[in-house]
């Protein structure tokens, strides 16, 4: 149980993060987009910049006969620096021009609500590119995370015994765990990849085409996760019986003595049993039922030999060495 709870923490805590992350980066990536395509639809005003720096601007301007204020200055709604291309450098140059020389900027209002408004409506398609390893990837893995824990949380105990190493059930956890880790890793670089090679090989950075070696990886990944799948399928519904052990063969005439064989005080009686070896003569003396008859100087009734042939193979041998041992005392005395 503690083991059990132990791992659901553990999944947990890996949730939680990445999780977040991906979340987090959804969101960004979401919004700008949908602010972007939102904004077509906008007006354009002329605005007054009152200040700017950092990635951030204040501004004012009119619209219906009334004043606003506003601060967003592109579609990317958390705002700050980046250097994913130029659109800061761009802005920022933009904007000093305009305050420095008194110079009214446009801005994009909205006219259903005039209070909202941004710089520029733009869609930053390469931010996006560059959120996106976030947002699959980190809210890929804590998803993953989130599978595992509710299954070990909840999945009674006896399914965990029955599901030992190498079944098709954990050899299907195997596969979806080589499925995640091939979409984490792709999620990350490839977009990195489309990102940073074009504008390395435009500057003339060749260097820059190691970065391909990532992707390549991650081909080798999915490669390597499509092979499990489909081993796994075969596994499943075309895999061979499982082979018995040979049962042990047993002779026909088992606890019979063969003929010819001497016969041993601690062997088991063949009283009762079919001798498939049966020639037609006498079979051997028993030993104990001789050395009784000497000591007693007489015959043993049918009843007594019956008595007798119920005894286990220790008690007999321990008889036999005792009526032996009596006899030559008898002897000696006589």
């Amino acid at each position: 149980m503690k083991s059990k709870l132990g791992a659901a923490l553990f999944c947990l805590l890996f949730a939680i993060p990445f999780g977040g992350v991906g979340v987090g980066a959804s969101w960004v990536l979401g919004r700008m987009i949908y602010d972007g395509h939102r904004a077509e639809d906008w007006v354009r005003v002329k605005a007054i910049v009152d200040s700017f720096g950092n990635g951030s601007v204040v501004y004012h301007y009119a619209y219906g006969g009334k004043n606003y204020g506003g601060d967003r200055l592109g579609a990317n709604p958390i705002g700050g620096t980046d250097n994913v291309d130029s659109w800061h450098e761009d802005m920022a140059a933009m904007l000093s021009e305009a305050q420095q020389g008194g110079k009214p900027i446009t801005v994009w209002v909205n006219p259903d609500n005039p209070s909202e408004s941004m710089v520029d409506r733009t869609i930053r398609w390469k931010l996006g590119v560059f959120i996106i390893p976030f947002a699959l990837g980190f809210g890929g893995a804590g998803v993953g995370a989130l599978v595992v824990f509710f299954r070990t949380l909840f999945r009674p105990a006896e399914d965990v015994k029955r599901d030992p190493i190498g079944t098709p059930s954990t050899a299907s956890g195997g596969v979806f765990m080589i499925w995640v880790f091939a979409f984490f890793w792709n999620a990350i670089s490839v977009p990195i990849a489309v990102l940073v090679v074009p504008e390395g090989i435009q500057s003339g950075e060749w260097a820059v085409l190691l970065v391909l070696i990532f992707p390549l990886i991650g081909l080798l990944l999915i490669w390597g996760a499509i092979a499990s799948t489909i081993a796994a399928i075969k596994r499943k519904f075309g895999r061979e019986p499982v082979p018995q052990p040979a049962a042990v063969s047993r002779p026909a005439n088992d606890g019979v003595f063969a003929r010819g064989l001497i016969d041993s005080p601690s062997a088991p009686s063949a009283a009762g049993a079919i001798d498939t070896m049966d020639d037609g003569m006498p079979g051997a003396p028993d030993p104990m039922m001789t050395e009784l008859e000497k000591l007693s100087g007489r015959k043993l009734s049918a009843e007594q030999r019956e008595q007798l042939e119920k005894m286990d193979p220790k008690s007999r041998a321990v008889v036999t060495k005792m009526a032996g041992w009596l006899g030559k005392i008898k002897q000696t005395q006589d």
